[in-house]
């Protein structure tokens, strides 16, 4: 992180920081930095304590989780799916898919016994528009979707915008996220197709890919940025995991605001597959793929 965002971000933070604060004798930018430290690094809070000037560990740890919920309570404005749309609408248009909100996608964070899923909404750019962190590793997301905020706000999100008209085809689709074959087809949620081997099917198969990756290369460049996201925490530590997603996530979306570089990560965790859904797709959402698929058809191969 540059040095001026670094100190854009202290601005924003330091009044939540100094009135959680008991370590009066820490400046504020201490604090911010050994709250950045340890997601960046993996270091312990024995180093961080020294590099800081903490007296102990344990209030560099708490240094970390200060920072970690001041980050969410003054930066939630960042997850923009409700208030940037129209930028993520334009973002997915110039990827051929028209009147696209979003790229639905899960990752496993954590190992063994602390391990957990998040699922996240990403735009064009890799941006984070949702996030829900903490979900049993042994659930199917197909089992996580319809508990999350997502589910049950979409309708509100989606609806609020007309159907798009698309030319060629002679029928409109209403706004929609893109998600994996480890989701249920829905209205809103566009899978990819079981069998595309040639056709309109094929042609849509591999669009909707490019839309996928865009979620699997943020999840990569998250855990590349912040290397705790890597660890294996203890049991003690478990529950905050979650915590600490979320806030990494909107210093992602930070950062890209920023226009700092990309740090790149290792696609291989991000390909992890997950059990394919297994379920009946919903008749409407077959329909509106299809209308897609017809239309990506005479574009991309007219």
């Amino acid at each position: 992180m540059s040095k001026p965002s670094f100190y854009l971000l202290l601005q924003t933070l330091a009044p939540s920081l100094n009135f959680r604060s008991g370590i009066f004798n820490v400046p504020s930018d201490h604090k911010l930095g050994a709250g950045l430290f340890p997601p960046r690094t993996r270091g312990p809070f024995g180093a961080v304590a020294r590099r800081f000037g903490f007296p102990s560990p344990e209030i560099a740890c708490r240094a970390f989780y200060e920072v970690c919920k001041a980050i969410a309570d003054q930066l939630g404005h960042l997850f923009e799916l409700s208030s940037d749309l129209t930028r993520v609408l334009q973002g997915f248009h110039w990827m051929s898919l028209p009147n696209c909100c979003g790229t639905l996608g899960f990752s496993r964070f954590g190992s063994g016994g602390s391990a957990v899923i998040a699922q996240a909404l990403v735009d064009s750019e890799g941006r984070f528009l949702d996030i829900s962190a903490g979900w049993w590793a042994s659930m199917p997301p197909a089992d996580i979707l319809p508990r999350t905020k997502l589910h049950s706000s979409q309708a509100v999100v989606l609806c609020g915008g007309p159907p798009l008209q698309l030319n060629g085809v002679g029928s409109s689709v209403p706004r929609y996220f893109l998600g994996g074959p480890c989701c249920p087809l829905l209205p809103w949620l566009l899978t990819p197709f079981d069998q595309a081997e040639a056709g309109p099917a094929f042609v849509f198969n591999s669009v909707h890919a490019r839309g996928m990756l865009l979620v699997h290369k943020a999840f990569a460049r998250l855990r590349a940025r912040w290397r705790l996201l890597k660890c294996e925490w203890s049991e003690e530590c478990a529950e905050a995991l979650p915590f600490v997603i979320v806030a990494a996530c909107l210093l992602h979306n930070y950062l890209i605001k920023c226009s700092e570089p990309v740090v790149e990560g290792d696609m291989g965790v991000e390909e992890e597959e997950f059990a394919k859904f297994e379920g009946k797709g919903d008749e409407f959402g077959k329909r509106i793929r299809a209308v897609i698929a017809s239309h990506l058809s005479s574009v991309i191969n007219p």
